[in-house]
C-alpha cells in the first residue's frame, strides 16, 4: 500500500500548545488514510540546526507539504517552505478543520 505522505509544517518555538495544535492536522489526515511526517514528534532538546536537518529529510520523502496557521511567522517552517518549493515538493495550506486528506 502506497500511502500519501503529508510533512507538517507550522510554528513551535513559542507556541505553548504547538504539540495540540499538530494532533489536530495529524488526526485528520491520519485518519483519511495518510502517512504524516509530524515533526512535533521529535525529542526536545536539540539544537535547532538538528531539528531543521531532521525535518529537510522528512520534506524530501513528501508527498506534500502542509502549512499550519502561523506558519508565516515562523522561521523554521518559512525555510521549509521555501525548500519544499525549491525542491519541487507541493504545498498546501491546512484549514481548520480539513478532514478530506487534502485531495
Amino acid at each position: 500500500m502506497n500511502r500519501l505522505k503529508i510533512y507538517l509544517a507550522g510554528p513551535v518555538r513559542g507556541i505553548p500548545d504547538y504539540r495540540e495544535r499538530f494532533a489536530v492536522a495529524r488526526y485528520c489526515y491520519t485518519r483519511a488514510g495518510c502517512a504524516v511526517l509530524d515533526p512535533s514528534l521529535l525529542p526536545e532538546g536539540m539544537e535547532q540546526a538538528d531539528y531543521m536537518r531532521i525535518c529537510m529529510a522528512m520534506i524530501q520523502s513528501a508527498d506534500y507539504v502542509l502549512l499550519l496557521p502561523g506558519w508565516e511567522k515562523s522561521e523554521g517552517s518559512r525555510l521549509e517552505k521555501a525548500y519544499a518549493d525549491m525542491t519541487g515538493v507541493p504545498v498546501e495550506e491546512y484549514e481548520d478543520g480539513e478532514e478530506d486528506g487534502g485531495e
